[in-house]
């Protein structure tokens, strides 16, 4: 699709709901929202109760991660699946228990719908490293999002690979498709396919597009194989930091000690009946599952609420949008020019800078604690020049005012464009920069997209409006008017059309080239470059046949190998 020049951007600014369905939009809002308490440093007899409570919890914890990698345990991992296995789980201890006793075992009731799928799944007697019941059941839920979260890590890793891969690009639309469900959609089929099976998604509304895939097999086959190369075979983990606590494991109340109120809440700990008080600062109820955390400062408090959301009333057929372009020295650039953020650019050049200084200046103290003679010299250096503490609290305070600026262009970007559906670029894959400088790549590994998109998602899905990905490929590279895909036509953040000599903001073009694919039914959420490349090419041709004018022949961008220490010694 092609915009004229005369034409108002504002038309584009209603997009149909079936293209939307079409696109597949998941933009779901995660089950908890978390915030920090400050725990009051407790005695020493308290602090040694909670130790040993965090000790035992992570070693159940440990343990259940470890159960959960075996081929009958991890299909249940996915959402509340885990269920399945904690009354499993509590069947067994109580059949346990009871043949310790020497009492009869009940027989199993037949018949019974919840009893169908636990059926499936035989679980053996787990220790459970002293904790009580409640404790046990919160580690394998714990356990079980560890192993979520690594396994839709690992899909995420191998559909980057895949796409950059050879077979991959000679596939049809409907092989890609395919492709794509294995690796975005987490349940049954996808662990199927990990056990040599071959899913036919039937529960899928393109199932009937989907049955003409000639071998599927062989898909699934180089799936797998990704799979397990991306994968780890254990996930690695440190020292366990979190207790969890719901409802039954504490209770919290205000108590009145002179003119201050102080909240205190009761936390249960291994000895069965015996629990232990913790003071909190700050006077807000808690209430939910919280979670007991230990850092190097002490012990915090983060409490789990359910996120309260909006539903948006839809207007029919149509649905208003909104398209708009991340940045690095912005946050985002909307479809009219208007830029949120600006300062995001200023302060990551700042860090980058600071931290370039800071490293420098610890590597000839290094260099000279090392080449010393002066053992008390050596002494010093190590002690009062090269630690941490400064240097990982300055990253921190970075941190923290970035992700100021982030959510503070959101809010105004959501408040100030209210729209039912937002058009964004899909940049959730890594990028492979050959050929630039140390500085360059140092400062796009800066780039805090990553935090942009969560933020960005976790808003939306606040306010209950959808969230469109699409291809990011060209998008700042080629014109909205007449199709031209040319890297010469963008010099910063100007753009000027070598073809038809069209001008605007990069950004802006950018935006428009985004807010004109979401309207081409031929563009879809997720497309390899090359796929987008071909498209945008020969739309590029039809219009220069309609114009009468010669299409403009692309060529890819032609970066200089940068030359290895081997490579220029020899040379000389």
């Amino acid at each position: 699709m092609l915009l004229q020049p005369y034409q108002d951007v504002a038309e584009l600014l209603f997009l149909e709901a079936e293209r939307v369905e079409s696109l597949g939009v998941r933009n779901e809002l995660p089950g908890y929202v978390t915030t920090v308490r400050e725990v009051v440093a407790p005695d020493a007899a308290t602090n040694e109760i909670l130790e040993a409570l965090l000790e035992a919890y992570g070693q159940q914890v440990s343990y259940f991660v470890h159960r959960f990698h075996s081929r009958a345990w991890r299909p249940y991992c996915v959402g509340n699946r885990y269920q399945v296995l904690r009354n499993a789980l509590v069947k067994v201890r109580a059949e346990e228990k009871a043949r310790q006793e020497g009492k009869t075992i009940p027989a199993a009731k037949e018949n019974v719908a919840k009893e169908k799928e636990e059926i499936k799944i035989k679980v053996d007697p787990f220790p459970d490293f002293g904790l009580q019941a409640r404790h046990w059941k919160l580690a394998l839920q714990q356990a079980s999002s560890v192993v979520e979260t690594d396994w839709a890590l690992a899909q995420q890793r191998a559909r980057e690979k895949i796409e950059r891969a050879g077979w991959y690009a000679k596939l049809n639309d409907n092989e890609r498709h395919y492709v794509n469900l294995l690796l975005s959609v987490m349940g049954d089929d996808f662990f199927l396919m990990l056990r040599g099976r071959t899913p036919s998604f039937s529960w899928h509304k393109d199932y009937e597009q989907l049955k003409e895939v000639e071998n599927p097999g062989g898909l699934c086959a180089l799936v797998r194989r990704m799979i397990r190369k991306v994968k780890p075979k254990r996930i690695r983990r440190n020292a366990c930091r979190s207790v969890w606590f719901d409802e039954w494991c504490y209770e919290a109340k205000i108590i009145t000690e002179g003119n201050e109120k102080i909240q205190v809440v009761s936390l249960t700990t291994l000895t069965r009946g015996k629990r232990v008080t913790i003071r909190l600062r700050g006077k807000k109820t808690i209430k939910g599952t919280i979670k007991l955390v230990k850092t190097s400062r002490g012990w915090t408090l983060h409490t789990l609420s359910k996120p309260k959301t909006e539903k948006q009333a839809s207007n029919g057929k149509k649905l208003t949008c909104a398209a708009m372009d991340m940045g690095f020295s912005e946050v985002f650039t909307m479809h009219d020019g208007t830029q949120f953020g600006q300062e995001l650019g200023k302060a990551i050049h700042g860090q980058v800078e600071a931290v370039e200084r800071k490293v420098s200046a610890r590597n000839r103290l290094m260099a000279l604690a090392e080449t010393t003679t002066d053992p008390k010299k050596r002494q010093n250096i190590l002690r009062y020049n090269l630690g941490s503490d400064t240097f990982d609290s300055g990253i921190s305070r970075h941190r923290s005012y970035v992700y100021n600026i982030v959510n503070r262009s959101l809010n105004e970007i959501l408040k100030q464009y209210p729209a039912q559906v937002y058009v964004v670029e899909d940049l959730s894959h890594h990028f492979y920069l050959k050929g630039y400088s140390k500085r360059t790549n140092r400062l796009l590994s800066s780039w805090v997209r990553g935090l942009i998109a969560e933020r960005l998602a976790f808003k939306t899905a606040l306010l209950g409006v959808k969230l469109i990905k699409m291809p990011a490929a060209y998008s700042s590279q080629r014109c909205p008017y007449c199709g031209c895909v040319c890297h010469e036509s963008r010099k910063g953040d100007k753009f000027e059309c070598v073809h038809c000599g069209a001008k605007g903001h990069a950004d802006r073009v950018a935006c428009l080239n985004l807010l004109c694919r979401v309207h081409d039914p031929r563009f879809r959420s997720r497309m390899s470059k090359e796929r987008v490349l071909a498209l945008e090419l020969d739309e590029h041709a039809k219009e220069c046949a309609r114009r009468g004018t010669t299409p403009h022949k692309y060529e890819p961008r032609q970066r200089k190998k940068q030359a290895t220490p081997n490579e220029a010694t020899l040379k000389d």
